[in-house]
């Protein structure tokens, strides 16, 4: 297996796993982990530490999680994933009430890695669909 053969099995893993509470954080990212999505994690400083707590912050708004993976494309250190979010929208995220309704968030999200394990990512993901979703904004149109 080369390395970006190892690499697409690492960012599998953790697409299909990490939501379902299957694996932690700490198997797949270097202690240093940088973030890059100012957007949505505002302030967040370097290391797993800080995304672990910035993440799990985020995510209790959402649960019964599934991920469908639309493309996986690995090439020497990086790995670029095109996938869809499917959950409840159970609890309060990103400052808005729960609404109960299921909510389908595409997202793309770049992973460079050190010896196996993700060092730095960039996110980027549908949050303007997200809030036409649970009716916190209009959609087009309306």
């Amino acid at each position: 297996m080369d390395e970006a053969d190892r690499n697409r099995a690492v960012a599998l893993r953790f697409l299909k796993e990490f939501h379902r509470g299957e694996v932690t954080l700490e198997e797949l990212y270097t202690p240093d982990y940088v973030h890059h999505n100012e957007a949505f994690y505002p302030g967040l400083k370097p290391g797993l530490a800080a995304f672990k707590e910035a993440l799990h912050a985020r995510a209790g708004g959402i649960s019964d999680f599934d991920v469908e993976i639309e493309q996986l494309i690995a090439e020497g250190d990086k790995v670029v994933a095109r996938f869809v979010l499917t959950g409840r929208h159970s609890g309060s995220f990103q400052g808005i009430a729960a609404t109960g309704r299921t909510v389908r968030i595409t997202a793309t999200d770049i992973y460079r890695f050190e010896d196996g394990r993700i060092a730095e990512g960039w996110a980027m993901m549908d949050f303007l669909g997200f809030l036409q979703q649970v009716g916190a904004m209009p959609g087009i149109g309306a």
